[in-house]
């Protein structure tokens, strides 16, 4: 049996095709259970529209398939994880930062262009990302150590990069909602009367915790005396390096991060949470970030603990190949 997962991300797409073992003898380990055949990456340049995107995420796909000398009729599963909230009837993408996206029919665009008969899953790339983790990353790992058993594992995955995402586990199992929107913690409100958002409301979580955001606080601290925008990896060496202002910035980000965590802990009780997206690279973001959370906490004895990703930025296409593996039932 062979599985294919697309993560469509605001700055990339990723195409996995795997191999599985005999259906229902999988079971996922270190190597998580499956043989990667291919993997292709290419950039979504969503700046230049919906054809453009569609064009490049076709060409992902076939791409990794000729790679993994397979037919496309040979994919059994086929799963993507698109950058938004997705409907679970219509499997369309309803709200996200690609506006572009919102409401292209990926399962009619995908069918028409290769015409693919087989079970096609859609889920939030968060709910893509968190998964993969929950399986065979950083929940495994807890697991294995033999703090949480699989059934009564409560996690948050959340996503610093382009936007700010989340996906939830609960007891267990992925928890997307009647519409598609749980673990949307992107658009809870941060900072009241804060900076404008795409959504149509004020001050949300991804206006001052997504990687742009992150990157455009340093240029506003500079009064834009930048010839270009520095990026967030060189503001955190700078932090490193004593640079006050890019000290101030990581300050003040760790600090509205561990609010906003603190916050969403307060109501779900979790585990751990872990951490995706560029933002999540960066070790400094780490250190005593307990204290951060603290101030925040309703019980401070209690806090969960919150990991960097084991998977790498590639989890989001791996948790989209689970989908169709978790469907037919082979997971043990």
């Amino acid at each position: 049996m062979y599985c294919l997962g697309v993560d469509v991300g605001g700055t990339k797409i990723e195409t996995r095709v795997f191999a599985l073992n005999k259906l229902g003898e999988l079971r996922w380990n270190k190597d998580i259970g499956l043989e990667t055949l291919s993997v292709e990456r290419i950039s979504t340049e969503r700046d230049k529209g919906l054809e453009s995107i569609l064009h490049r995420f076709f060409q992902c796909v076939e791409s990794a398939v000729s790679h993994a000398n397979l037919r496309i009729d040979q994919i059994e599963s086929f799963g993507v994880g698109l950058p938004g909230s997705v409907d679970p009837r219509s499997h369309k993408m309803i709200k996200g930062n690609s506006m572009v996206l919102v409401n292209c029919d990926f399962e009619k665009e995908i069918r028409n262009h290769f015409s693919y008969k087989k079970s096609i899953f859609f889920e939030n790339d968060a709910n893509c990302f968190s998964l993969a983790e929950f399986i065979s990353g950083v929940g495994r790992i807890q697991r294995e150590s033999e703090r949480y058993k699989m059934e009564s594992q409560t996690a948050l995955g959340v996503i610093l990069g382009t936007g700010l995402g989340g996906g939830l586990i609960v007891n267990g199992r992925m928890i997307s909602g009647r519409r598609g929107t749980a673990g949307e913690i992107g658009h809870n409100q941060l900072i009241e009367n804060g900076f404008n958002c795409y959504c149509g409301k004020r001050g949300c979580g991804e206006q001052y915790l997504s990687g742009p955001a992150f990157e455009a606080s340093f240029d506003f601290k500079k009064h834009s005396q930048l010839k270009k925008p520095i990026k967030a990896q060189k503001i955190f060496e700078l932090a490193m390096g004593g640079d006050s202002l890019a000290m101030s910035c990581v300050e003040n980000y760790k600090t509205h991060l561990a609010r906003f965590l603190a916050e969403l802990n307060n109501i779900l009780d979790l585990d751990y949470i872990v951490l995706g997206g560029g933002m999540s690279r960066e070790d400094l973001l780490y250190t005593d970030f307990g204290k951060y959370m603290k101030k925040y906490s309703f019980i401070e004895s209690s806090l969960p603990q919150v990991f960097k990703n084991s998977l790498g930025d590639s989890a989001g296409s791996i948790g989209a190949a689970m989908l169709g593996v978790l469907e037919k039932g082979v997971i043990h």
